[in-house]
């Protein structure tokens, strides 16, 4: 089902949309994610202009494009957990 085009996503949907197409291209870090989150979202809204997600960005003023970051910010807090490796690290002199 194609979503209509004057649907438009939720910060939240938006945020996890985003992680989930930084980690299929490789992006694991959250610093990695929070500089590439524009990028990632200008290349699908080109690819998919009439996502609820490519509509949320289309249709945001400076308040809605702060709460994406926010639940940006929220989501990767919630995925880092279950994604990253936990190491330890030992430096005997």
């Amino acid at each position: 089902m194609r979503p209509a085009p004057e649907q438009a996503a939720t910060p939240e949907q938006a945020a996890a949309l985003v992680v989930a197409l930084a980690h299929s291209r490789g992006l694991a870090s959250a610093a990695e994610i929070e500089e590439q989150a524009t990028i990632l979202l200008s290349a699908f809204a080109v690819e998919w202009p009439d996502h609820p997600v490519a509509r949320y960005f289309e249709l945001a003023d400076d308040a809605q494009i702060e709460a994406f970051f926010v639940a940006l910010t929220r989501e990767l807090r919630a995925v880092a957990p279950a994604s990253l490796p936990f190491t330890i690290e030992l430096f005997l002199n």
